[in-house]
């Protein structure tokens, strides 16, 4: 993993969170398990000892909590890669050469791109949230973007126009930060702040982020409260635009674990009748769901 350039970031506390700002164009809001692993990191713990420092604030097995951490930094070490660079970090990474596993071509908010996967692994992670986006009869349209997510030297790499994006051991966080990637690069003329690991839904002209660990509920919530009347505006990623601190509709597919199928059926009939996926070792009913509601 990258190392954190945590001398670069201003620190400010925020009643029990912490702020972090690079001093130029970035600022994270951390919780405040994610303000404990800051501060231990910065000390030069450990994962395993900022886990066990976790211990009374996270009702989570040992292992759990250094999973949690790991991801947490590994995160963290992606959200500042883009802006401390290197003088040797001018020249990206080229793409290697290597023969596609599946090709696809989507178009999003009326842009196209494609999308080459190296196999099965990393297709069955990332398609299924843009799939009712996939464009079905291509044409001779002009694609605006191509990405790679690929699999090399125990890591999962994603590359854009043949230039390396990130690259880490864990698949789960390059698939997010693809999707970032992917959603950011389609609106360049945007000016992005940060992202959030969270639900979103929207009443009236007001914004709710439902934020939480993994498998805690956010998007059956979300479902939910589609149902009754809210929008939905994105699921597992709220992104923050900078200019007028505005959450962004995302155009990915809401996922729905298999123990929120029942919990849901009896208040939304169309769950019944989703096609299952099986994505990274779990069962999930993943459509374009919210048009259903």
């Amino acid at each position: 993993m990258q190392r954190i350039p945590t001398n670069s970031f201003i620190q400010v506390p925020l009643e029990n969170n912490l702020v972090l700002s690079n001093k130029k164009d970035k600022l994270i809001i951390l919780s405040p398990e994610g303000k404990t692993i800051f501060q231990e990191y910065s000390r030069g713990k450990t994962s395993e000892e900022i886990a066990q420092v976790l211990e009374n604030q996270m009702d989570m097995p040992n292992e759990e909590i250094t999973r949690f951490v790991n991801s947490f930094l590994s995160s963290l070490a992606g959200q500042s890669q883009e802006t401390f660079k290197n003088a040797g970090d001018e020249h990206p990474v080229s793409l290697p050469d290597y023969l596609p596993f599946v090709t696809r071509e989507y178009e999003i908010y009326g842009k196209r791109c494609v999308v080459r996967y190296a196999g099965p692994e990393t297709f069955n992670i990332f398609h299924p949230l843009i799939a009712h986006s996939e464009s079905k009869n291509h044409s001779s349209k002009k694609v605006d973007l191509t990405f790679d997510l690929i699999s090399q030297d125990d890591t999962y790499a994603f590359y854009r126009n043949s230039r390396e994006v990130v690259r880490e051991k864990s698949l789960v966080y390059v698939k997010n930060v693809a999707l970032f990637e992917l959603f950011t690069a389609l609106y360049p003329e945007q000016s992005w702040l940060t992202v959030f690991h969270s639900a979103v839904v929207q009443k009236a002209d007001r914004a709710i982020i439902l934020s939480g660990y993994s498998g805690k509920g956010k998007s059956t919530l979300t479902a939910y409260l589609t149902s009754v009347g809210f929008d939905l505006v994105s699921d597992d990623l709220g992104i923050l635009e900078a200019e007028n601190a505005g959450i962004t509709y995302t155009p990915f597919a809401m996922s729905l674990k298999k123990d929120a199928w029942d919990l849901l059926s009896g208040h939304i009939p169309g769950v019944a009748a989703l096609k299952p996926n099986k994505i990274y070792e779990e069962i999930m009913r993943k459509d374009l769901f919210f048009g259903i509601l």
